[in-house]
């Protein structure tokens, strides 16, 4: 039988009931804008009658209310997994065309700046000297262009060596590297994430469900390590992450364990297993910004290689003829150039300062050591060495090969921009329908606000209901 004081606790269940749901939204509104956020939605579920004096099940059928079931939070595993995995793509194509555009920057000199101009200009001043072999003007101008020229390079390849070296510079806690310092990120983030998953855990054993904010919190841990490198994701039963980098474990219910940067055997940058089970072995780095730094790094030491490769063909092949020459003076000729690459190329002492030392000439006036002025044969011959295709530079010229370099190196850059823009559409596709199911949408929660308001005011007006009748039972009872 139903008593009026049963009506008073059904009457309760639903003030509670919708007020937990008046909260929740509440939570909801509040948090619109934090990211990585899922919204919350209460469930609930009637109440089985119970007999006050047996605590049993009753077979009567009158209702008892309603009660909180749970708390859920809207998430979709499968988006979520699938939008790390296009982060981490993304993240990988789009920092490597950044580093990309930052090495052409570094190395494209605009117009009459560029090194085929200047180059262009060195063999001009050769041709000059050719035609003027007496002439130390020409000859002051080719010094000139030779400078400019070899300070070039040598700045060329300074600057890709200090960019190159901020990329992988250190190992370990004193790395200042950005590979060093987007990996101990990880091993900090994964470190948190260890410690989430102890407290969710815990929480759950307890049976306290209200977890739904530390699993968002865990989450966007798990989302910012996919943006440096692709990870997989395994929901426990215990409501913990395994986390894996590869085959290997990087985090484990409430342990984590560290990857540390080995840039000590240059040109490579290895990313290894510092402890675990793992530690000594290398990390397989898939997709994510750490990826795309290590792919810029070998671009850059490719082209480093191949501005020394350059640069070590012009030393000989200029070098080669001058020998052969006699200056101003009757003096045969000695280096031109001094250095073997890039890195220390320089117009050599035996001839900077003085035009006149310049082995123009491929003949003397007589057997005695006098100037042959009017002769500007091997000058000629060095001019048109801007013609020669060594094989050293893949059968092109010395100007081909510049302009293929920085051809190629244009369009890895369109190709990296293609594919991160790609990405980064998917990305977009699958936040917005992240969004849409998880999201907060003020005008929903506005509904439910309403929707929870008024059952919230019937509740109270049922007990009030109720209290009247039993006031009213009890004037009857005391003949009032």
């Amino acid at each position: 039988m139903l008593r009026i004081n049963d009506v008073i606790y059904l009457g309760r269940s639903a003030i509670l009931s919708h007020q937990a749901q008046l909260s929740t939204t509440g939570h909801n509104m509040a948090n619109v804008n934090t990211e990585g956020y899922h919204k919350q939605r209460v469930l609930m579920e009637t109440s089985p009658f119970i007999d006050p004096t047996s605590y049993e099940i009753s077979e009567h059928s009158f209702g008892t209310g309603v009660r909180i079931q749970d708390v859920i939070r809207s998430y979709n595993f499968l988006l979520e997994r699938n939008l790390r995995r296009e982060v981490s793509d993304a993240e990988s194509h789009a920092q490597f065309a950044e580093a990309l555009q930052q090495t052409e920057m570094l190395v494209n000199g605009l117009g009459e700046e560029s090194l085929a101009a200047n180059l262009q200009r060195f063999w001009d001043a050769w041709q000059d000297v050719a035609n003027n072999a007496d002439n130390l003007a020409f000859r002051s101008v080719l010094l000139e262009r030779t400078i400019t020229l070899t300070d070039q390079l040598h700045n060329y390849a300074i600057r890709l060596g200090e960019y190159r070296t901020g990329i992988a510079s250190g190992a370990g806690a004193g790395a200042t590297g950005t590979v060093p310092m987007e990996v101990e990120e990880v091993n900090t983030w994964a470190a948190n994430i260890a410690k989430l998953n102890d407290e969710i855990r815990i929480q759950t054993l307890w049976g306290n469900d209200d977890v739904n904010d530390l699993l968002d919190r865990r989450d966007l841990l798990v989302k910012q390590i996919s943006e440096k490198l692709q990870i997989g994701v395994t929901h426990e039963p215990d409501n913990t992450y395994t986390v894996n980098v590869g085959a290997d474990v990087l985090v484990s219910g409430g342990t984590s364990y560290t990857m540390e940067v080995d840039a000590s055997a240059p040109p490579a940058i290895a990313v290894n297993w510092a402890t675990g089970p793992s530690a000594g072995n290398p990390v397989s780095v898939t997709g994510g910004s750490i990826e795309g730094w290590i792919a810029a790094a070998a671009v850059i030491d490719q082209f480093r290689t191949d501005l020394d490769a350059f640069t070590a063909q012009l030393i000989t092949d200029v070098n080669a003829v001058h020998v052969t020459g006699y200056d101003l003076f009757g003096n045969p000729g000695g280096n031109f150039f001094s250095g073997t690459n890039a890195s220390d190329i320089a117009l050599d002492a035996g001839v900077a300062g003085d035009g006149r030392l310049i082995a123009a000439a491929a003949t003397r006036h007589d057997a005695a050591p006098t100037p042959n002025p009017d002769d500007g044969a091997k000058a000629l011959e060095i001019a048109q060495l801007s013609y020669l295709r060594p094989a050293a530079l893949d059968n092109q010229t010395f100007g081909e090969y510049l302009t293929s370099m920085m051809s190629d190196l244009g369009a890895r850059i369109q190709t990296e921009d293609r594919l991160a823009a790609d990405a980064r559409a998917v990305v977009t596709m699958l936040e917005n329908a992240i969004q849409n199911q998880s999201g907060v949408n003020l005008d929903e929660e506005m509904i439910d606000m309403i929707s929870a308001q008024r059952a919230f005011q019937a509740a109270a007006r049922v007990i009030d209901r109720a209290d009247l009748l039993i006031e009213n039972l009890l004037h009857l009872g005391y003949g009032w």
